[in-house]
């Protein structure tokens, strides 16, 4: 529980920092130029990543939300779900929480590394269960290399000669090859 308050107040700081900074970037574009050249001039640097941090702020609170009314034997894995996700979009702003004064020196990011890591190494063996919860099933994947039936030979042969998908032999096929003298 205490994590996710760390989490959420430095996005909420992050999200913070980010809005007066875009609104400062504006203010200063619309002093020399057009309101329409300002909005466009701050897009990449400033409001772009400002968007970015709100929306991954919004669906961390939606998560965690989720996380917390869950039942119980899911609650762990969902837990470190969550705070993987939380880590790489912090890793990702860990510039802004540099240039903002969030932090100094490199302990933020060894620490956030850190975690990333120890949470793959826990993650681990629920691996395959979140794969197999997420993918959609082999019919509309069409894919031949990712069944679950692990026939992965059959069905390369079986996609090849069949005539459903548009890659077997066409009709005429028997005409053109050169009969046996035997």
């Amino acid at each position: 529980m205490f994590m996710s308050a760390v989490v959420e107040e430095t996005f909420d700081w992050l999200v913070c920092w980010l809005l007066e900074t875009t609104q400062a970037k504006v203010d200063s574009l619309t002093a020399q130029s057009d309101r329409f050249t300002a909005r466009n001039l701050s897009q990449v640097f400033h409001a772009h990543t400002l968007s970015l941090a709100f929306a991954q702020n919004n669906v961390l609170k939606y998560f965690w939300s989720h996380c917390e009314n869950s039942e119980a034997d899911l609650r762990p894995v969902l837990e470190n779900l969550y705070y993987l996700y939380a880590l790489t979009c912090l890793q990702s702003h860990l510039s802004s929480l540099y240039q903002g004064g969030y932090c100094e020196g490199p302990q933020l990011a060894d620490n956030i590394n850190s975690a990333i890591l120890q949470l793959c190494t826990d993650l681990r063996p629920e691996a395959v269960s979140l794969v197999e919860a997420l993918a959609p099933p082999d019919f509309i994947l069409n894919s031949v290399l990712a069944r679950k039936d692990g026939k992965l030979y059959e069905n390369l042969i079986e996609s090849f000669t069949s005539q459903s998908d548009g890659m077997g032999r066409p009709e005429w096929w028997r005409e053109i090859v050169p009969r046996s003298k035997l």
